[in-house]
């Protein structure tokens, strides 16, 4: 199993807002400055959590592009591993 931090999990249970019920990887694109909001870390305490997610394949960060094909913004969200390594932490 992998090994999650205390402020890794945090930040994966951020991340996962929108996506308790089913996993979707198009819905929810998140801030480090919205993830440190609801976690209640610090902008640098949350980047380093995330990138420590992504290190492990529980995160992942892209851009969002618009019809049009420009950058309308990036984020990063739970991918499928993190979506199930918390239903395994709940069951």
């Amino acid at each position: 199993m992998i090994k999650v931090s205390e402020r890794e999990l945090k930040c994966l249970k951020a991340l996962n807002i929108g996506h308790e019920d089913y996993f979707d990887d198009d819905l929810y694109w998140y801030e480090y400055k919205y993830i440190a909001k609801k976690t209640k870390l610090t902008f640098c305490q949350a980047r380093r959590s995330v990138r420590a997610l992504k290190r492990k394949g529980l995160a992942e960060y892209s851009q969002l592009f618009n019809e049009d094909g420009f950058v309308n913004g990036s984020g990063h969200h739970i991918t499928e591993e993190g979506w199930n390594y918390l239903r395994t932490l709940n069951d």
